[in-house]
């Protein structure tokens, strides 16, 4: 039960449709302990695209748009999540943009 409050209290400022991904680490004691990461990269392509799915054939055609700027503003936000601040914003721009893609969302300068 104070999971569900630790949770409720640290998500209240969270919008209902966001994704919020949690790993909890259980203890043989019953003690446990949890954190909190940003949204999946997806959630963020998409809603810079402006659409509420990616393309059923990625690669055959293209469903949205979004520019290198919103490249750059995900992977600033995805370098936050712990375990990931020892990776080049480069690499990170990088692996949006591939998400991106395999949506059938394009990017453009």
């Amino acid at each position: 039960m104070s999971f569900c409050k630790e949770f409720n209290a640290k998500t209240a400022g969270f919008l209902p449709e966001v994704p919020v991904p949690v790993m909890i680490t259980a203890f043989k004691d019953k003690s446990f302990e949890w954190k909190m990461r940003t949204p999946p990269t997806s959630y963020f392509v998409k809603k810079a695209a402006g659409v509420s799915s990616g393309g059923g054939r990625p690669g055959h055609g293209i469903t949205a748009a979004i520019s290198l700027k919103h490249v750059y503003h995900i992977a600033k936000l995805k370098q936050q999540d712990e375990g990931s601040h020892h990776i080049p914003l480069m690499s990170m721009c990088k692996s949006v943009i591939g998400a991106a893609k395999s949506m059938g969302i394009e990017v453009i300068r």
